[in-house]
């Protein structure tokens, strides 16, 4: 192998790849990155054994001398690339030695003989297609519901699940408190249905810009994102997801809208003093009373809603799961409903979009009732 490329291309390339690398592996070939010099590109390639990044640097971008095979130690030769010089960066090597050359600069690494790493060959299937910008606000939408214990009872709640109902993708989390939903139109009728772990997919998200056009596909048990340069293959998580979209459904008891910051201010306050996080509502006709207190102190807050419907309702729900599912919507006004679901949740959207839409269950009320006069 002989090339030279841009030292902030392959240090670009290599920053992504090496996302989907494991450096304590038991395995060192999961602690490698698969390079392939050819004509056709560069293909860079990174794995876990279960996440996959796959890059290809365009011919363009680098003049090949003699095309090769390499499988570089992902931690050394980051680092060596991000310490070279600016400028052209020279890559050669002897038999499983490779050298970087810049400036002054000469490096070796010793690599590990790439015969032991397994290349996927990515599908070209029919797929939906969508931009990474739109899959990626369905990703932020929904994976920090997702539950992030380390002991978790029910591992599958780690996951999203991803399908498709007729020409709409949806994705849902949930970690038996909270719960989240996000939507998107397509116009495929491809099926789709997986469960993929929010680690996974939060890392893919960050891989590909707004405007670039992906293809997503399940096939063979795994999880693709496609795009033109770079592409994930992620294994689906096993077993049965719960049955979350059933959460959402049920007759509403009281709803409103409000603008969206004035209300997440109040809860901001509110929970300061609160103790265990947990907050107490009264939703009624004509204003919103928030409480929080503990032994060190307490909070009162009232907001009024623009419109409102139903009967007063008293609860409690985790201020946390509140805050940042308020957060996560982005429009100027919020949408509040009080469900007859079990458990009276709450469900928090954006008046304007109904792309993504969150359930809260409530918690015991402490006490008496508050805030009736």
């Amino acid at each position: 192998m002989h090339l030279t490329i841009d030292k902030q291309h392959l240090h670009d390339a290599l920053e992504r790849v090496s996302s989907a690398v494991n450096n304590t592996h038991n395995n060192e070939i999961y602690r490698g990155i698969h390079c392939t010099a050819a004509d056709d590109g560069i293909r860079l390639v990174g794995t876990d054994g279960i996440y996959t990044v796959e890059e290809t640097i365009p011919p363009d971008l680098f003049a090949l001398g003699a095309p090769g095979q390499l499988v570089f130690p992902s931690a050394l030769t980051s680092n060596i690339v991000k310490r070279l010089p600016d400028g052209l960066v020279e890559i050669g090597d002897d038999r499983l030695t490779a050298t970087f050359k810049s400036g002054r600069a000469n490096l070796s690494v010793e690599c590990m003989d790439p015969d032991q790493f397994t290349l996927e060959r990515m599908p070209d299937v029919p797929a939906i297609k969508m931009t990474a910008g739109a899959l990626g606000e369905m990703i932020r939408s929904t994976t920090f519901c997702a539950s992030t214990k380390d002991k978790e009872p029910r591992p599958i709640l780690h996951g999203v699940l991803i399908k498709t109902d007729g020409e709409s993708l949806a994705m849902f989390a949930g970690d038996g408190g909270r719960a989240a939903a996000a939507t998107e139109t397509t116009a495929s009728d491809v099926g789709l249905n997986s469960i993929i772990h929010h680690k996974h997919l939060s890392s893919a998200r960050k891989l590909f810009k707004s405007g670039d056009a992906v293809r997503i596909l399940n096939q063979n048990k795994r999880f693709y994102i496609l795009g033109e340069r770079i592409k994930v293959s992620i294994v689906q998580m096993r077993g049965n997801f719960p049955p979350v979209e059933s959460v959402f459904a049920g007759s509403d008891l009281y709803t409103a809208s409000i603008m969206r910051t004035d209300f997440l201010e109040a809860v901001e306050r509110v929970r300061l003093p609160a103790e265990d996080d947990v907050i107490e509502f009264s939703f009624k006709a004509n204003r919103i009373e928030m409480r929080g207190e503990s032994q060190l102190g307490k909070a009162h807050e009232t907001v009024e809603p623009f419109k409102f419907k139903g009967d007063a309702v008293e609860l409690a729900f985790n201020g946390k799961f509140v805050s940042e599912a308020v957060k996560a919507i982005t429009g100027d006004w919020l949408n509040i409903r009080i469900t007859t679901t079990q458990g009276r949740p709450i469900i928090l959207s954006d008046e304007s979009s109904s792309k993504a839409t969150y359930f809260i269950g409530s918690r015991r009320v402490r006490g008496a009732a508050y805030g009736t006069n």
